[in-house]
């Protein structure tokens, strides 16, 4: 028997073979799929959801494409959270001319967001101690502070801190551990 889809597209998921004997009239035998267009899908912690929305530009990069850029407009924030993660799904579309990019690929996701200015540390000077984040701070010449910070996002390994430090606060980037009590 000759069965034609409807729509032009990739073969997914194939639930038949030859011989293969049918009898669920709505059980599909294939799935069929348009790739011309593909969605990645980012899930974005609660926290930064204020920092993204349609049509903001973000790039990704692929882990089968290491060192390629792929750039892209969001297209779609979820208006609810995942109650198991906090996080909300975000949709980019990218156009697949030539079938690079496949289903359930991993990708890494920047979003650009309008300037800001907010103190910065690389995530080596944070000391975790009972649960929360904390910096030494150099309060006088070799006298240094423990200050409890609320750490924002992440990119690399630098980390915006969103309270506890001012501009100019200098402190332990390296080894803070060994000041620890």
């Amino acid at each position: 028997m000759t069965i034609s889809s409807p729509i032009s597209g990739s073969v997914i998921d194939l639930a038949v073979a030859p011989g293969a004997f049918w009898n669920d009239p709505n059980a599909p035998l294939m799935t069929i799929a348009d790739l011309t267009t593909v969605w990645v899908t980012a899930n974005v912690p609660e926290k930064d959801i204020a920092l993204v929305a349609k049509d903001q530009r973000v790039d990704v990069t692929f882990a089968a494409y290491p060192g390629e850029i792929f750039e892209g407009r969001v297209l779609f924030v979820s208006h609810v959270l995942d109650p198991d993660t906090r996080r909300a799904k975000v949709r980019i579309a990218f156009p697949n001319p030539e079938d690079r990019l496949k289903p359930a690929m991993f990708a890494n996701v920047t979003f650009f967001t309008p300037a800001q200015t907010m103190p910065v540390v690389p995530t080596t000077a944070l000391v975790l101690k009972k649960d929360s984040n904390r910096v030494f701070v150099e309060t006088a010449p070799w006298t240094f502070e423990p200050r409890p910070v609320k750490t924002g996002f992440q990119q690399g390994d630098q980390i915006v801190i969103q309270e506890g430090l001012k501009a100019g606060d200098r402190i332990v980037a390296k080894g803070g551990v060994l000041l620890n009590d």
